[in-house]
């Protein structure tokens, strides 16, 4: 729950956002706060251990702590950093202070966030992510759903880690720019907590990955779920396998709908139309969304090749690393994926 009120707060103050992955060893904290020239940092309290490696190595001066219970009556010590606060006794402080948010200003081309990739060298890079980038994508991917995403009536089940680009758009803004009930899950790979979890919902909507869709159908207790109202499923980060494909569909009656993008495209290129999906294909590109496929000397080809993109989610660029920047990224915007790509032989009907 903390992410989603920290990240809105944050782009609401005209501030930077920099998703870490709480899986990082305190070395790969320290690269990445200490290259984006991070200055505030919001926790989960369990891991202030590690973080407090990191912090020496890095300029960052505010630290604030959370814990699963902040927010509710009963609240636990936090195991907490030397100068750290809560985000709870920063709440109350601002109340009792009544601070207020200064306005800033801000235009769509202004950075919105840096989300650190590998790209296609495997060194962290923080892609440049505009308000522009990161809106644009959501308005294209609510175009390609259509009516299977209507405002204020569709609960989608987000068993998704929030700082990943994928949940960072496709949910924390697209579903919640159409206001969505969104069920976060915060572990995932307990799948009988999962279900134990969305039981109460008459959910519309999942956004997963291969391994919860198998592993969900295969539980006799999903099964018995009410799925009458499931109307979308979205599948992203790894290729859609047919028998995950093939099993949800027999179980919850909903086909899934497979897409494709990257950090670096905010991140979504291409989605399969819903219930026209062609299996085993990233589907087409979204609205206002180029694509070309080059061979090695950089020639367009026909066939396949490297898939290159342009369009108004593509990334700024690499933050501070313009040599990096020029080897995906040319002068007329187009994006070098660094992915193989091969042109389809047949398309959808026209719609």
């Amino acid at each position: 729950m903390q992410l989603p009120i920290a990240a809105f707060a944050a782009l609401h103050a005209g501030l930077v956002l920099v998703n870490t992955s709480p899986l990082y060893t305190a070395t790969e904290m320290a690269h990445q706060w200490r290259d984006s020239g991070a200055k505030a940092l919001v926790i989960y309290a369990d891991l202030a251990p590690i973080a407090a490696q990191a912090l020496p190595q890095t300029d960052i001066a505010h630290v604030f702590t959370t814990s699963a219970m902040d927010f509710h009556q009963l609240q636990p010590a936090h195991d907490t950093i030397a100068g750290a606060l809560s985000l709870p006794a920063c709440w109350q402080q601002a109340e009792q202070e009544a601070l207020q948010l200064q306005p800033v200003s801000l235009t769509p081309d202004h950075l919105a966030a840096l989300q650190y990739t590998g790209g296609t060298t495997g060194i962290a890079k923080g892609a440049m992510l505009s308000h522009a980038n990161l809106l644009a994508n959501a308005r294209q991917v609510l175009v390609r759903l259509g009516d299977n995403c209507r405002e204020g009536r569709d609960l989608f089940i987000v068993p998704l880690p929030l700082y990943h680009i994928y949940a960072f758009t496709v949910t924390r803004i697209t579903f919640f720019a159409r206001g969505s009930h969104n069920v976060l899950i915060p572990n995932p790979r307990d799948l009988p907590g999962v279900i134990e979890q969305i039981k109460p919902f008459r959910f519309t909507g999942m956004a997963g990955l291969n391994t919860l869709f198998v592993g969900l159908c295969r539980l006799e207790a999903f099964r018995q779920l009410d799925l009458s109202q499931l109307r979308l499923t979205i599948s992203g980060g790894t290729a859609l396998t047919s028998a995950a494909a093939d099993i949800w569909q027999r179980t919850t009656g909903c086909t899934i709908s497979e897409g494709y993008g990257l950090s670096e495209t905010s991140p979504v290129v291409c989605l399969n139309p819903i219930r026209q999906e062609q299996l085993g294909t990233i589907g087409l590109p979204l609205i206002e969304t180029e694509l070309k496929l080059i061979d090695d000397n950089g020639n367009t080809a026909r066939h396949e090749g490297e898939l290159c993109v342009r369009g108004p989610q593509v990334m700024q660029g690499y933050w501070h690393n313009p040599e990096e920047t020029a080897q995906v990224l040319d002068q007329d915007g187009w994006l070098r994926t660094g992915d193989i790509a091969t042109a389809a032989k047949r398309w959808w009907p026209i719609w």
